[in-house]
This record gives structure tokens, sequence and C-alpha cells, in this order.
């Protein structure tokens, strides 16, 4: 019985730090994907956790929301979907900033 309870004991830790260390990536990858758009990051949510195919093969994904805002004075939510390795994001279309075409 105690070796069965320390099993389940590892098990939860074990899946606890898979968690953070998902959660961890996803940050790091929304956050060098803004930086790459020229975006203002403005907050990261996870959303929840299902299976869903992606790359062809049925994953576990988990669904990241983020807000940004491309102008300083409008915000849009985009999701980051992460399958192990795997990951894609999922943008709305949103307004550029104007004075990027000026001059």
């Amino acid at each position: 019985m105690d070796l069965l309870a320390i099993f389940i004991f590892c098990l939860i830790v074990m899946l606890f730090w898979r968690r953070r260390k998902d959660a961890e990536r996803a940050q790091y990858l929304i956050k060098q994907k803004c930086q790459q758009l020229d975006l203002q990051l403005l907050d990261v949510n996870f959303k929840r956790e299902k299976p869903q195919k992606m790359a062809g093969y049925w994953r576990w994904c988990r669904f990241y929301q983020f807000e940004f805002s491309s102008t300083g004075d409008s915000r849009y939510q985009g999701q980051l979907i992460m399958a192990g390795s795997q990951y894609k994001f999922e943008l709305p279309v949103y307004r550029v900033a104007d004075d990027l075409f000026e001059g």
C-alpha cells in the first residue's frame, strides 16, 4: 500500500512539473512571436486541454490564449496550440500602426 501511495504521489508531481514546463515554454513562444511581429504582449492565460488532430495525428493539445496590441490602443486575442514539441499560432487580423507607412 505504501508503494502505491508513493507511485501516485510521484505521478502527480511529474504531471504538475510537466504542466509548469509547458506553461513556461508557451510564455516564451508567445513572447517571441509578439516580438517578431512587433506586437505588445498584454496577457497570457491557459485556456484548456483536449485531444485534437494536429499534423495528421490525434494529439493531446494544450490551448493558451493571449492578448496583444498592435497600435497601443487596440486589444486582440490570439491562441497558441501546443502538442508536445509541435505548436501553431492562431492570430486574428489586426490593425498595423499607421506610422510605419508615413514618410
